[in-house]
């Protein structure tokens, strides 16, 4: 039976509205290209994202180390810190120095000392052991042996004694 005229024209509209119908935006196109860069886009978010962890976990690493390096150089400097107090000039042979140290009493310390010329030579050098016991605050006299013309000393640093 042939169709009526009617309803080749409902067809015809059903067709129609079919082809202006629109297609949810799943970013893809009927070819499967991406109509919208969107796909682009969220893996340049994601990459984003993941910088900014990486650059979170850095900036913890960098923390930690620091809060690590602080905490021990605090912990040394409460078991002993040293400084020159005063020197006397050169004579017979020795430079006249006196430490301030300021430690734990417990704690024995090793101090090197030098000896410059007026050229910044080393020209004398003395390990200074400091035994356990005592105040916590001392003054402690010691001579560099000098071998040339000795005018300043310099306290190269203190470690814990073992």
């Amino acid at each position: 039976m042939p169709d009526s005229p009617t309803s080749q024209r409902d067809r015809a509209d059903d067709h129609d509205r079919d082809r202006d119908r629109v297609a949810p935006d799943d970013g893809h196109t009927a070819g499967g290209e991406d109509a919208n860069p969107s796909g682009a886009q969220s893996d340049a978010a994601r990459s984003g994202g993941r910088r900014q962890a990486i650059a979170l976990s850095l900036v913890a690493v960098v923390l930690t180390a620091a809060v690590g390096w602080f905490a021990i150089d605090r912990q040394q400097e409460s078991k002993g810190q040293a400084a020159l107090h005063s020197w006397e000039d050169p004579a017979n042979g020795v430079l006249p120095v006196t430490i301030e140290v300021h430690r734990d009493p417990d704690t024995a310390l090793t101090c090197e000392l030098i000896a410059v010329d007026d050229r910044q030579i080393i020209v004398g050098q003395l390990d200074l052991e400091i035994p356990a016991g005592g105040d916590r605050s001392q003054r402690i006299d010691a001579q560099i042996p000098l071998r040339g013309d000795g005018i300043a000393p310099e306290l190269v640093g203190c470690s814990i004694s073992d």
